[in-house]
Formats: C-alpha cells, structure tokens, sequence
C-alpha cells in the first residue's frame, strides 16, 4: 500500500467524508491526524489516528507512535477509550472505539457554565479511575482537558453518563519562549526545555519540558478541569506564554472558590500544587478523597421540625443530599414534612420533588414501616395518573427523606382557590376523565395511604408539551379550552402535627376522606367539592339537575358509596350521564 498522505482507504478501514467531500478530520496535534473513519468488516465506525505525512520518514516519531498504541491496547477499562487495531508499518495507523457523546466542555456549557459539586466530582472520580488503568501500564496523557473527555448515556443506568478518556499522545505542543523549537511534539518525552500538552491544563512539571513527569502531572490537569467544572473558567487565562509563566509562578485565583465547600477547595489546593510531592501520590489516592467529600456532603440536613422552625434549622436552596439531589426551591411544610423541587444530577437533571421527613415522625417506627410499605406498592404499582416514587425512604442519622416525580403544572386547590371556589360541571368531567379507573386501582393495590385530596391531585403538561404550557394564564381559562393536559396524583397522603393543615376549601373533604376507603365515596367527595359543595350543607348542588344531585347523594351518604355501585368507574359513568347545568 502506498504511503499517505492523501489515503481514502486504510486496510478495510475507510475515512469518512463531509458533505462537501472533505475528509472528516477529528483534530490534528503536533504528531499526528485523527479521523473519524468506517470499519468496513465490523460495520462500526471507528476512530483512525495517522502518522502526519511531514512526520512520517522519522524514525524517532514512528516509534514513540507505536509505543503509545501499543501500551494504548493495553488499557481495557470503561472509562476509556479502546484501541482496536494497530498498523506497525507505512502507513503507520491505528484505530479506536468512536465514542459518540458530548465532550466534557460542551456539557458544561449547556449547563451554563457551572456544575454542581457532587456532579463534577463524580466525573472527576471517572477520569480518576480511567488514569488508575492507565497508571498500571505506565502511561501518562500529558493532555487531559474536556475537550478530551467524552460523556455518553449509561444504558444500564437510565439518566447517568459515563465518561471516556480519549487521545493518548497527540496533542498540540507549545514552544516555551526562548527556547529551540523540537522537531517533533513527543521528542519533548526525552528531550528537556520544550513544553507538550495544551497550556491552559498543563502542570507546571509540563511547562518546563522536564522529562521525569509522572501521573502526578496528570493530576493537576483534572485539578484545571475540575476547577473549571466549578468556576466556568480556567485559574489561568492570557497569551500561550503567560499562561505557562502563571502555572510556574502564581497561585490560582482562590477568592472565586468561596462559595465552595472546604473540603473541594482542599482538594483543588492539593491538585494544583506547583510542587508535585504535595498533590495525591496518584490516581487511587484522589479517588479515595474524592470519596470521602461526597461522603461529607452527604448528610441529611436538620429538617424543619414545625412550620415554627427556628432559622437555624432552616434548610436553604443549593443543599445537596446524597450527593445527588440539589435542593433548588423551598415549597413550604407539607404532610409530614418539608417538601423541595430538587435537581436530580444523576438523572439527567431532572426536577423531581423531595420531601423531608420530620424527627417525629421517622422516629415512629409503626408510621414508618406503613410509609415504606406504602412507598414500595406504589412503586411497585406503575400507573401514568400516579405520581412515581423515585426513591424509597433514604434515612440519614436521624432524618430521612423520599423522592417522587415531579408534576409540572398547578394542583387542583390552586385552580379552584383561583376560581373563587368552584369549577363548572363541564370542566369538572373533563379534569376527572380517568380518575374513577385511578381510584379504582388504588384501592385494588391496597394503597391506604392514597387520597385524592385537591393539594395532591396536580394538572400538568403533557410529555411533549413540558415547559411550554404557562399555568399561570391557562388556569384563568376554562379547561374546556385547554390544550392537551394529564391529571397526576400523588398517592402518598398523610398529616401530622408538624403538616400542613387543611383551609376551609378543603377541611371537610379532608376529614371525610380521613375516615372512608370506600373508592365510591372517596371521588364523591372530590366532585362535590370541586363543583363548590357547602362543606356545612349536605344540600343539592345548585349546579348539578336533580337526577345529578341524586346519584351523587348515594355515592357519599352513609350506607351508600360502594354499597350502591361497585366501582367508582360505575359510579363515575352514571354521574357522567347524569350531569347537566340548570
């Protein structure tokens, strides 16, 4: 085979090409050229790293290409990226797993910049593990920086990424000033005074072109990375040649890690040392630290143990639990409770409620045990109305809390307060389409705890409509004109003395519902209540005809409910027929 440069085809291998016919180069360093290429055996695209034609009649560069490859394909780990085949003769090549993700800085970027810290401590425990596997075949990167770090979906942890470590050895050299310029980048390896790496991760070991770097260089590089994850930017900025006079010189800009727990900022102090006797022997140590912080950070904050809380015991937006879950907006005391929107970093970023259990109530071994158990049926329970609980009940010293989906939208109280009471009989029919069969369920599973109280049942977007509804305006509008909405309920129902209490719009729904699991009774409360029932008068509703008012009577009063229909589906179904404005 003729020697590059200008190859379609490598063996069975074949560069793929742009649109408009360019080669589909993935980045280009002072060694080598990297292009994304298909294995015309395997079917699979891969990654073909090639000698660069300049480079290629140096014998001092084609072994150091070789040895890298070699030592490469020792390194089976999963955070790192596969060398699969080796060409040791002109054209001199070797191909990679293709990983298709999103590097590490276009992530931070989505993300506007920052990441949390349980978050970016994570993917720094990844990299950490990849340079362990790397460590063991006595391999340095020399080049770590998000641009090198891929993240791609765990298909065995829905929500959650795994981070690969791509290109070994070719990156882009920066000649210190002053000095003779190398013919080739990685004759830096063994020649003193020139710099190989990029100078904005770059240790100061890097900087000085010194030839006995270990993997501890390569910890400062992630030091930059996870400084950057944290700060939305390098410690160092400037010219080439300033950037590396700074990592030789000055310390990092400290004051912009305030708002940084203590033990991150020790952790950064280590890493960034100018000294590399002072930062973590290698990889393995790091990571052991890096698992005692998430450790630290994860206690369970002092929950509020009554609305009366003192301030100190407050629990502020920003709090991270279990190093997964950020707290990101205080909702008030609620059943049993505090209840949060909370982020969840390991699942995509997804808003999930969190609820803080109060020390009353999780030292009540007899409730807990009813709250665990309810919390596993509905889990284990799938049904689109129920809100899902994410969690089981995660204890934390003397706390605990649980997680649960997230409904976006308003709660039927709030839709009700904002109609001064009361909703038409037709949206009524509408809103409740549904709920009978959900009812139904409930009871049939067993869910004592499940109660469809107004502040529990959530109207919410549909999938395909998430953030793009504004509830504010829609629930001025009738809900017969509402674009497509679902009814979620939230199926974990519980008070107590240090819970919410209910308002006169729902105080005798609430009691009733405290003292009935008769399914029928159960949604004949609801509606009544809905449609603006006098909670003193037991009366017709002036709303409903008299063949309404009458079926619903029988759903509520004693001896009725289930004793008259068999489902609340029955009951729904003949209420259904039934309804008609005067």
């Amino acid at each position: 085979m003729a020697s590059h440069p200008r190859n379609k085809r490598y063996e069975h291998y074949e560069i793929l090409r742009h649109p408009d016919g360019s080669r589909w180069l993935l980045g280009r360093g002072g060694m080598g050229e990297t292009y994304k290429a298909f294995d015309t055996r395997l079917k699979i695209s891969v990654v073909l790293k090639l000698i660069r034609p300049e480079q290629l009649s140096d014998d001092h560069t084609r072994a150091i290409f070789l040895r890298e490859a070699r030592a490469a394909a020792r390194v089976w780990h999963p955070n790192v990226a596969r060398v699969l085949q080796l060409h040791d003769k002109d054209p001199f090549f070797y191909t990679m797993e293709f990983v298709d993700g999103m590097p590490l800085e276009a992530h931070v970027r989505s993300r506007g910049g920052r990441l949390p810290v349980a978050e970016a401590l994570g993917l720094v425990d990844q990299v950490a593990a990849a340079l362990s596997a790397m460590g063991r075949e006595k391999i340095i990167h020399r080049d770590l920086k998000p641009s090198n770090l891929m993240l791609i979906p765990d298909p065995d942890r829905p929500g959650e990424v795994i981070l690969k470590v791509i290109d070994f050895g070719l990156a882009k050299g920066i000649r210190v000033e002053g000095e003779k310029p190398s013919g080739t980048l990685d004759a830096s390896m063994t020649l003193p005074g020139y710099f190989a790496g990029t100078p904005h991760y770059a240790s100061p070991e890097q900087c000085t072109g010194r030839r006995d770097i270990d993997g501890r260089t390569d910890l400062y590089s992630l030091g930059v990375v996870l400084w950057e994850m944290l700060v939305s930017g390098c410690p160092f900025d400037g010219e080439p040649t300033e950037i590396i006079g700074k990592h030789l010189y000055v310390a990092p800009p400290w004051e912009k890690l305030t708002d940084q727990p203590e033990s991150v900022l020790a952790l950064l102090r280590r890493l960034l040392a100018k000294r590399p006797e002072d930062r973590p022997a290698n990889a393995a140590e790091l990571r052991a630290e890096i698992a005692a912080i998430l450790r630290e950070l994860a206690p369970l904050p002092k929950p509020h143990s009554s609305p009366a809380a003192s301030a100190g015991e407050s629990i502020h937006a920003g709090a991270m639990l279990g190093g997964r879950y950020m707290l990101d907006d205080d909702l008030g005391d609620g059943d049993g409770g505090r209840l949060f929107l909370a982020l969840d970093f390991r699942g995509g970023d997804r808003r999930v409620a969190l609820k803080l259990m109060i020390p009353e109530l999780v030292a009540d071994a007899k409730f807990m045990e009813r709250l665990d158990a309810q919390i596993a049926a509905v889990r284990g329970s799938a049904h689109p109305q129920m809100l899902a609980p994410l969690t089981d009940i995660t204890r934390s010293g003397p706390g605990a809390y649980w997680v649960r989906e997230w409904a976006e939208g308003i709660s039927l109280l709030e839709l009700v307060r904002a109609r001064n009471g009361a909703l038409g009989a037709d949206e009524t029919l509408r809103l409740f389409d549904g709920l009978a069969e959900t009812i139904d369920f409930a009871a049939e599973k067993g869910l004592s705890m499940a109660q469809p109280l107004l502040r529990k049942l959530f109207v919410s977007s549909t999938p395909e409509n998430q953030g793009k509804d504004n509830w504010e305006l829609l629930r001025a509008r009738p809900v017969t004109q509402w674009p497509p909405f679902r009814l979620r309920w939230n199926t974990v129902s519980f008070r107590s003395a240090g819970g919410a209490r209910p308002d006169g719009l729902t105080m005798a729904t609430e009691t009733a519902l405290s003292v009935t699991d008769d399914p029928v009774a159960v949604l004949g409360f609801l509606v009544r209540e809905v449609l603006g029932g006098d909670p003193k008068n037991a009366g017709p509703l002036t709303t409903l005809r008299a063949e309404a008012n009458a079926i619903l009577a029988r759903a509520i009063e004693p001896g009725g409910g289930r004793g008259v229909f068999p489902t609340a589906r029955a009951f729904w179904g003949e209420l259904r027929a039934a309804v008609g404005t005067t």
